[in-house]
């Protein structure tokens, strides 16, 4: 079941991914856009899409091949990590705002949450709680960061 998924799966990323992006191109042409680049803008948009197979195989509890309280936890975990990494490829978390991914802290944070969304993705009780432990300590540096250069601004703006 899993393995079916998958591939019907990476069949449908074709309406996002260039040079085929049946639904990205014909949608540039209706806005009047450059086709190949509202392509990859919908590869970026849609970029967990490719790692969502990979839980499916991976997990075999999201294919209902399980027992109840494995399918409800492995739903729940699953669907946060899909959250934390479409965040990262978006720069900005919800309740936390812009990830400031161009800074040398902001990409190791960013990397930090892609690792911890892709666990809570995984099998299992333990990869979920390392992943949310990441993802939390991820989100945590982000705000210390925040909070150390909104002092450096204050500090250059009373001088």
């Amino acid at each position: 079941m899993a393995v079916n998924l998958y591939v019907m799966y990476w069949g449908m990323l074709s309406f996002i991914t260039p040079p085929v992006a049946l639904a990205a191109f014909p949608a540039a042409v209706i806005a009047g856009a450059k086709p190949f680049r509202v392509g990859l803008m919908a590869m970026k948009l849609g970029g967990v899409k490719y790692i969502v197979p990979l839980f499916f195989v991976l997990d075999p509890a999201l294919v209902c091949q399980a027992g109840i309280w494995d399918i409800f936890q492995a739903a729940i975990s699953a669907a946060i990590g899909v959250v934390i990494i479409g965040s990262v490829l978006e720069g900005y978390l919800l309740g936390i705002g812009d990830l400031r991914l161009k800074t040398p802290g902001g990409a190791v944070a960013a990397a930090a949450l892609f690792v911890g969304g892709f666990m809570m993705g995984l099998r299992g009780w333990t990869m979920d709680l390392f992943g949310f432990g990441l993802a939390v300590a991820a989100i945590i540096f982000i705000l210390v960061m925040r909070s150390f250069r909104m002092e450096r601004q204050l500090a250059t703006a009373k001088t």
